[in-house]
């Protein structure tokens, strides 16, 4: 009892308020001698009683005045205006460094909101489910995007990420249907679990060469997806990363991807070519099942790598070249699984040899069609190609 006197007696002396007062139409909780956090009106659901969530237009502001003292705030609280449908608009102050987690979740009318320079951590959900927003600048103040931070943001159509982020959380944006571009800057390392999954509008994308891994299912449903730009930077290639991108037409995979994950590129069915690299170790069961349009593999390693009899499930192999290197046909041959692909060939050595001569080279074209400024293949990563030189266009593959 006597310490419970104290306390109250030195919180009244110092003029510190604790617990939560409103102000206008928000909710305040006191989270030092001068600052506050920005909160929801319940701490469980509902978060507000009927008629008392905050509507409309909504301007937070840096200070506010609680009894005899004025507070800075610094914070928006977890769940602070999670369901308020009738909010339009916010306006956050310079003096917040934090949004917590679903903080604006599920706010469905909300069309726009400014997040300042002051900002250096967006928690997870934090606009989750805000489907009438349509644009949003993140600043480069921020070095982490949470968890499903703008997930169901169906209405979403860009967003640029500042080269302050390194990290793309799981599921960051998923289900983001509406977005057709994204910005992805040299300063991330890895993409999260599902980061960009069902985000069918998007219909290319640039990795940066920071990045050293994606994660499973990272870019699963992009269906919209036609081409991917995967860097030399990358290791490894996630379970289902890319799983139902029917609109991905080709693929090529550094040299410095040691394994591709289980359900890798499944159901990509409009993938018609693909070249695997001899730094590949291992390729996860089911990688390249139902690619139904997939017509031609080229594979560089000099003794065929042991896979799962599904790597290629649900497609007619009978009907797909598989492409070798020079002097190992017999061995593919035997080779269960290769064994299956309807024509095996030497690739990579004999269409190399037909690029000398001569004959200069004249134009270099990747497989989408555009022409590369090399004019040599030497200059050029691993990959394949087409070569035109002495009035025949080659088609080439770089081991």
């Amino acid at each position: 009892m006597r310490k419970i006197i104290t306390i109250i007696a030195l919180t009244m002396l110092s003029g510190i308020v604790l617990g939560q007062t409103k102000v206008g139409q928000l909710y305040y909780w006191v989270t030092g001698e001068n600052t506050v956090s920005v909160v929801p009106e319940q701490s469980g659901y509902p978060y507000y009683n009927e008629g008392n969530n905050p509507t409309g237009n909504v301007a937070i502001p840096p200070t506010v005045d609680i009894g005899d003292n004025t507070y800075t705030v610094t914070s928006i609280g977890e769940r602070a205006f999670l369901f308020c449908t009738g909010l339009t608009s916010i306006n956050i102050p310079t003096s917040v460094t934090s949004i917590g987690s679903w903080a604006f979740s599920h706010c469905t009318g909300l069309t726009s909101v400014n997040i300042p320079s002051s900002v250096t951590n967006i928690g997870g959900y934090a606009f989750s489910g805000c489907s009438g927003l349509t644009s949003i600048n993140i600043p480069n103040s921020v070095t982490s995007i949470g968890d499903g931070a703008f997930s169901g943001c169906s209405g979403l159509t860009s967003i640029n990420i500042p080269n302050s982020v390194t990290s793309i959380g799981e599921s960051a944006f998923y289900g983001c249907s509406g977005l057709t571009s994204i910005n992805i800057p040299n300063s991330v390392t890895s993409i999260g679990y599902e980061a960009f999954r069902g985000c069918s509008g998007l219909t290319s994308i640039n990795i940066p060469n920071s990045v050293t891994s994606i994660g499973e299912w990272a870019f699963a449903y992009c269906s919209g997806l036609t081409s991917v730009n995967i860097p030399n930077s990358v290791t490894s290639i996630g379970k289902y990363a890319f799983d139902g991108c029917s609109g991905l037409t080709s693929v090529n995979i550094p040299s410095s991807v040691t394994s591709i994950g289980n359900g890798a590129f499944y159901g990509c069915s409009g993938l018609t070519s693909v070249n695997i690299p001899n730094s590949v170790t291992s390729i996860g069961e089911y990688a390249f099942s139902n690619c139904e349009g997939l017509r031609e593999v080229t594979v560089n390693w000099a003794t065929p790598l042991a896979v799962a009899e599904n790597v290629f499930n649900k497609i007619p192999i009978n009907n797909v070249t598989l492409s070798v290197p020079a002097g190992t046909v017999e061995q593919y041959r035997q080779a269960n699984v290769w064994k299956d692909f309807g024509n095996i060939a030497e690739g990579t050595s004999s269409i190399l040899s037909a690029v000398g001569g001569k004959d200069a080279i004249t134009e270099i074209y990747n497989l989408r069609g555009e022409r590369l400024s090399a004019t040599s293949i030497d200059a050029l990563p691993q990959g394949i190609y087409i070569v035109k030189k002495g009035g025949k266009a080659i088609k080439v593959v770089k081991p």
